[in-house]
């Protein structure tokens, strides 16, 4: 017999498991927990089918038997659950088709497989590598905070860089397996795996590499990004002088001969990227490779330099393609490898064996509540899930008096991003798609009758307002000079009749803060630098945000005048979000450090009052949102997930 229990206690069972799966990265903890729930709690429909679907995903992720099992399961039982529903026949197609491919596999000879950490833990962050012999690999280790290389035969492992080190990469094997680079802030490092030695090849203040592989000679070579550009470097050794080349693009990669480099570029501001090679003592006489009017990326040679691979949404979605090459020229048309590698995909090495390796980044973002006492400024619980649908929801925002709650999800599969709004106490969303290209930083008016939003379209950024009575949309300061070259952030006042909004200067700098009427645009003075800023709720003050250098949080009066400072944040610590209190006495923020670990925090306004939030403590909450009567914290937590992945015998016979 099926024990009957509260709606509450198995809402509070699956809080428990997602917080396990989501915020540990335990998932066999998880599934125990989600196991229970569909045993003892079926009478609770909704929260036994959400337990279901989260069940299916976790035997997905640990690559183990069981989730066809649970989307069917979704389907006999609870197919009155109209999401969970939804979303277990869309996987069981997808399962099907991974089935269709591995039959597929077996008649072309393909072999696609994950690679995974011998104790089958996710990895978070920055994509992980595989050795040249393939015992090992290399990944990042968030609680360490640095690059572990574990042995993929007994497990063990080992941290080989410092936790003090700010990436902005992931690691790359050399040839030899001898040695792993990386990224950082400002520059490049190479350690030597057998005496642990780090060295500095490359150092330049402002400059960050996006991408470095190495070359077949042992050389690195680095998209290096300075001034919003990226370029190309080529790294030889510590204390060697790098050699920069006179070329904008990305996915920098030198061909077999160690004398021409293949790479993307957008010849037009905005453009689609397409792929070039190049003669490196004559970069100006480009080859265009295989142009098309989709975006073209990450191109990766073959190890005899015959193909030159790379990612493409030529046919609708991002799908990998080859080209021959002869004499490191194209010489046929393009074909395709393997449809729908992602668009979040990074080709890692291409292998002389014939194996591809190539890395998926996993987005996951939730709404989260957390009890909160605006009159203590001080949590009075631990944080609980809102959405049902879990995975890809942004950017909470309130309803004026507090009864609803809106974020913006890209959950479909034309990946296009939407309005959805649902009440608190009573879960029922609202889907909402705006007229627009995409948008941006959405706020509700104090009447409640509108969302504003950043919007584009046709390449022209506006502010949008969405009526919600008649589904109608309006705009202003349609292609104004200061949203042309950034994405500001809108706030209405507390009456409604202006917006607050940051603005950019010609080169996408940030000008400061501005106020609109209706009519025309003023300036904030002592704001440069600000982004976002949020009235006061009686509207006789401003919070900003200035992340130059650090992140502090600011009050000036709207006139300019009363300005001064009421965080003191760490060097190198970044806000991401801030939010008034409704009684005006406490801004919550989040902060995100070097390693990107984001803080949740309290500052008093006028007093002082500094307090750390643990409520939230794992979920990387980067956006903040108080509600309007103060019993909560409406956060957007974040965290990216890496899979690593390998193909083989991909090349179509007579290749």
């Amino acid at each position: 017999m099926v024990r009957a229990a509260s709606p509450q206690s198995a809402g509070e069972l699956y809080e428990r498991a997602y917080f396990l799966e989501q915020g540990r990265g335990d998932l066999e903890g998880a599934i125990k927990l989600y196991r229970q729930i569909v045993a003892q709690y079926s009478e609770d429909r909704r929260t036994a089918a959400r337990a279901l679907l989260r069940l299916g995903l976790c035997y997905e992720r640990l690559g183990v038997e069981g989730a066809t099992q649970a989307y069917r399961a979704i389907l006999e039982k609870y197919s009155d659950q109209a999401e969970p529903a939804r979303i277990a026949g869309e996987k069981l197609k997808a399962l099907e088709k991974i089935q269709e491919t591995a039959a597929e596999e077996l008649s072309t000879g393909v072999k696609v497989r994950q690679i995974v950490l011998r104790n089958r833990k996710p990895m978070w962050g920055y994509p992980g590598s595989l050795s040249p012999d393939g015992t090992k690999i290399v990944y990042y280790n968030e609680d360490s905070m640095s690059f572990f290389v574990q042995d993929l035969r007994s497990g063990e492992e080992h941290s080989v860089t410092r936790a003090d080190t700010s990436f902005t990469t992931g690691a790359s094997w050399s040839p030899d397996g001898k040695r792993i680079a990386f990224g950082l802030m400002s520059g490049a490092a190479v350690v030597e795996l057998e005496s642990g030695i780090q060295s500095l090849w490359y150092r330049q203040p402002g400059a960050s590499p996006h991408s470095i592989h190495w070359t077949r000679g042992g050389r690195l070579v680095c998209s290096i990004e300075e001034g919003g550009h990226r370029s190309l470097a080529l790294l030889s050794g510590p204390g060697e002088q790098p050699v920069l080349y006179p070329v904008i693009g990305d996915g920098f990669r030198i061909a077999p001969d160690g004398k021409h480099v293949a790479y993307s570029s957008s010849k037009e501001e905005g453009g689609n990227p397409d792929l070039y090679v190049a003669d490196l003592d004559h970069l100006a006489e480009a080859t265009p490779v295989a142009p098309h009017p989709a975006s073209d990326a990450d191109p990766i040679w073959s190890a005899d330099g015959r193909y030159l691979a790379f990612r493409s949404n030529r046919a609708g979605s991002w799908d990998l393609w080859a080209i021959p090459m002869k004499e490191w020229k194209p010489v046929g048309e393009p074909f395709l490898i393997q449809k729908d590698i992602g668009e979040q995909a990074a080709l890692d090495s291409w292998r002389s064996d014939g194996r591809l390796l190539y890395s998926k980044s996993v987005l996951l973002n939730d709404i989260w509540l957390l009890p909160m006492n605006s009159e203590t400024g001080k949590e009075t619980g631990r944080a609980f899930l809102l959405t049902q649908i879990q995975g890809r929801n942004h950017a909470p925002f309130w309803s004026p008096d507090g009864s609803r709650i809106g974020y913006t999800s890209n959950r479909k599969a034309d990946q296009k991003w939407r309005l959805y709004l649902t009440g608190v106490d009573h879960y029922k969303e609202q889907e909402i798609e705006l007229p627009c290209d995409g948008f941006n930083n959405p706020a509700w008016s104090p009447d409640g009758n509108r969302i504003l939003v950043t919007a584009t379209v046709k390449g022209k950024r506006m502010f949008m307002q969405y009526d919600l009575a008649s589904a109608e949309t309006s705009t202003f300061l349609l292609d104004h000079e200061l949203l042309r070259n950034g994405t500001p952030f809108g706030d209405f006042s507390p009456g409604g009749r202006q917006i607050l909004f940051d603005g950019f200067g010609p080169r996408g700098e940030l000008a400061g803060l501005y106020i609109y009427d209706g009519t025309s645009v003023s300036r904030v003075p002592e704001t440069e630098g600000a982004r976002p800023a949020r009235w006061s709720p009686d509207g006789r003050r401003i919070a900003f945000a200035q992340n130059v250098q650090q992140g502090n949080i600011w009050l000036v009066r709207p006139d300019g005048t009363g300005l001064r400072k009421i965080t003191n944040l760490a060097a190198g610590e970044g806000l991401t979000s801030f939010s008034w209190s409704p009684n005006g006495r406490f801004i919550a923020y989040t902060s995100a450090g070097k390693d990107n670990r984001v803080s949740l925090r309290v500052a008093g306004v006028d007093d002082g009052f500094q307090e750390k939030l643990q409520g939230a403590e794992g979920l990387n909450p980067w956006r903040v949102a108080w509600s309007p009567d103060g019993r909560y914290l409406a956060l957007g937590s974040g965290q990216g997930r890496s899979e690593l992945w390998v193909m083989e015998n991909f090349l179509p016979k007579g290749k």
